[in-house]
């Protein structure tokens, strides 16, 4: 059964996306599978899709949200302020390098 997903948009989705960066904008694991390495398996995943096609994968967290914040650093996300979502207020931005 799967215990969570992930969506993207890109620039073909939203003039805001510039091309070559994959915006993630759902990301979800079930509470049951948080502890059982379904986000990495999830994350990994993405990232082998994502990379031949995009250059940068970007996301947003509100700004409280510390457990999504950890885990976005330690798969090497860093978070950057040159980029906003109109209407997403309180929100922290991340990105991170496709490229080897």
């Amino acid at each position: 059964q799967p215990v969570g997903f992930l969506a993207f948009i890109d620039h073909r989705d939203s003039e805001r996306i510039p091309v070559g960066v994959a915006y993630i904008v759902d990301l979800y694991v079930r509470p049951t599978a948080r502890t059982s390495g379904a986000f990495s398996s999830l994350f990994g995943a993405m990232l082998r899709v994502l990379a031949p096609t995009y250059e940068q994968v970007w996301g947003n967290t509100h700004q409280q949200n510390r457990r999504m914040q950890v885990l976005l650093t330690r798969y090497r996300f860093s978070e950057f302020d040159t980029f906003q979502l109109p209407g997403l207020t309180s929100q922290k931005y991340y990105r991170r390098s496709l490229q080897v």
